[in-house]
């Protein structure tokens, strides 16, 4: 599974999908912890989700959804945890 990182913009018709999809596979446990992602893991330890045959970084599209449209091409997990979905665990 490849990867090549893009800005991110998520239009609004496609939003609730990926709101729907991404909740069902994060895991929230107080309020300064990691979300943890339970979706698909790839080999170096991001959490991948697909929608119409292309592969998003789950840490992305998490960004996206609560923070706004990310320009950055890379994260840093402040967190140091790479299954970390929390956007305020982001830095772009």
């Amino acid at each position: 599974m490849s990867y090549k990182a893009n800005a991110l913009t998520i239009p609004p018709v496609d939003r609730l999908y990926f709101l729907d999809h991404f909740s069902e596979r994060m895991v929230a446990t107080d309020e300064q912890e990691c979300w943890e992602w339970i979706g698909t893991i790839n080999r170096k330890g991001y959490g991948v989700m697909r929608f119409r045959r292309r592969v998003y970084m789950a840490n992305r599209v998490g960004y996206a959804l609560f923070a706004g449209p990310l320009e950055a091409l890379e994260l840093d997990h402040l967190c140091r945890n790479r299954a970390c979905v929390r956007p305020e665990h982001l830095d772009p």
